[in-house]
């Protein structure tokens, strides 16, 4: 679960980034509330793949980056590219990425009980 905690971080330095850089959308508001939405609906266990729809809202700074009519990006922007492509290559992390694989804990809980008996 570490991934979305540093997911969260992300969210929040994209809303605090709004502020920081003065920028006149809500854009970067909107995009680093849902990144934390996904990320803390993740914790449930039910929603557990909930990770991976960060690629909407990645998508659409990604987008906004590089539809800029100009080549030089301003700050703003370029924040846009670097945690996009930050909270993308988290969310490829699973959610239980330090666990054992659940065959594993299947495999190894057969164990436990067999050796009990």
């Amino acid at each position: 679960m570490w991934a979305r905690i540093i997911e969260i971080f992300i969210g929040i330095w994209l809303i605090i980034s709004h502020f920081l850089f003065q920028t006149s959308g809500f854009d970067d508001l909107i995009a680093g509330g849902f990144i934390i939405l996904f990320a803390s609906l993740s914790f449930v266990d039910r929603l557990n793949k909930m990770h991976l729809c960060h690629i909407f809202p990645t998508g659409w700074l990604l987008y906004l980056s590089y539809s800029y009519p100009t080549p030089y990006l301003p700050f703003f922007m370029q924040n846009y590219i670097l945690s996009a492509l930050n909270v993308l290559m988290f969310a490829i992390i699973p959610s239980h990425a330090s666990d054992h694989p659940r065959p594993w804990k299947k495999f190894l809980k057969n164990l436990e009980s067999r050796s009990k008996d």
